[in-house]
């Protein structure tokens, strides 16, 4: 594939791309043969025609890059760190280099919501190209085409869209085909419009390991045999057509509009000290929230131990008690339990407590079929359960990206 370039920093040309059949990059190519060479997460330099061999630029890793300069036969290490916001944008660079005496923050990066980067009060590193997402620009040398490479399609921050159009283009009507996040680019992320599923690795972080191949909304984070199943058909260069309901080995992700009304609970719970939650029914796009409950207080355990609670009537909404005699038509519910100390004792974590089974058991004796999940403010977890026990734990920054569709 080629993608002309207009007059950007004052040079015109052209890159050729090259893929495989999975859509993974392998080249970037000017006219003049130069660029850049992919290789899993490792980029090389390729020289122009007839000077040389190519040359190991650098190699990406969670949290940034690390980066090689060749004198001589000699090469020099650049660990660079990323310090990102919640949208995935590289806000600086730290050069965590061992031959430093300390950290220095080589890069400083501002955007306006739609991407194009604001060059007063920052610094810039020549040598990084990773920005906007933590995308790569199509910066290479003196040919700099003004577009970010997202993997499924590249983003130009002038224009505020896309260079071609979405492939789900039918299923957003109200939208432009072009449309970058939605239009809201301030709480979106742009995914490549498939139904990612994850799974925690041995360290307890949340991986990406496959793709139901729908492109709708979905999201999921699996376990046990379905994880394995679903990373064997990764690994074959497949999608998985397996059953993904819910289930104690496959947990529903809210993700969109969804994802911003569960975020909305957290940050109400946040402010207030007191629990949040809500539902959302099968169809539609957002959720409904209930009625906050009440200011934590102690109170006694069977036992006649002191306790401290906090509380939230399920299905109460405008001071109506909407408790569904059918709730079948219920695809989520979830709540959130606040940071608080009362009487020398500390709420908020994401365990379940009694009376979050039996709200869990009694949801699932009028019909429903998913699990439900409790966000903690204090400790920044999600807790997955079901009526009989705690399925997992996940943080909630790993929540947020899962939400999000992210790689």
């Amino acid at each position: 594939m080629t993608a002309a370039a207009g007059a950007v920093g004052g040079t015109s040309g052209s890159l050729t791309y090259t893929y495989l059949s999975d859509g993974t990059k392998v080249s970037a190519i000017k006219s003049d043969e130069s660029g850049k060479r992919y290789v899993g997460s490792m980029v090389y330099s390729v020289p122009a025609s007839g000077g040389g061999s190519e040359v190991f630029e650098s190699a990406s890793w969670d949290e940034g890059r690390i980066g090689f300069t060749k004198s001589g036969s000699t090469y020099t290490l650049t660990d660079l760190w990323f310090v990102k916001d919640h949208l995935g944008n590289v806000r600086s660079v730290v050069d965590i280099s061992s031959s430093l005496a300390s950290p220095q923050v080589v890069e400083r990066n501002d955007h306006l919501p739609y991407g194009t980067r604001l060059s007063v009060g920052n610094t810039v590193l020549a040598a990084n190209r990773y920005r906007l997402g933590g995308k790569e620009e199509q910066s290479f040398g003196s040919l700099d085409l003004g577009k970010v490479d997202f993997g499924a399609r590249q983003y130009d921050p002038f224009i505020a869209g896309w260079t071609t159009i979405d492939p789900m283009a039918a299923k957003y009507g109200s939208l432009s085909p072009y449309n970058f996040c939605g239009d809201n680019p301030v709480i979106f992320v742009d995914t490549d419009g498939r139904d990612p599923i994850y799974a925690k690795n041995f360290w307890g972080k949340v991986k990406l390991i496959g793709d139901d191949g729908k492109n709708s909304t979905g999201s999921y984070l699996v376990r046990g045999s379905v994880a394995r199943q679903v990373k064997k058909a990764t690994k074959a260069g497949l999608n998985f057509t397996g059953n993904l309901s819910e289930s104690k080995k496959v947990m529903h992700i809210p993700t969109k509009e969804r994802l911003i009304g569960v975020k909305q609970s957290y940050d109400d719970t946040v402010i207030s000290q007191k629990e949040n939650g809500g539902h959302s029914l099968y169809g539609e796009k957002t959720v409904t929230r209930w009625d906050q409950g009440p200011a934590a207080f102690i109170s006694t355990d069977d036992k006649g131990n002191l306790v401290a609670k906090a509380t939230l009537h399920m299905f109460v909404i405008g001071g109506n008690n909407l408790m569904p005699t059918d709730a079948s038509s219920v695809e989520m519910w979830w709540h959130t339990h606040p940071k608080t100390t009362i009487g020398g004792l500390t709420l908020g974590g994401s365990l379940p407590s009694k009376a979050d089974y039996e709200g869990q058991t009694t949801m699932t004796n009028l019909g429903y079929q998913g699990n439900s999940f409790i966000i903690g403010v204090r400790t920044g977890t999600v807790t997955f359960f079901n009526k009989n026990r705690i399925i997992t734990t996940v943080s909630w920054k790993d929540f947020l990206k899962m939400g999000g569709q992210e790689k």
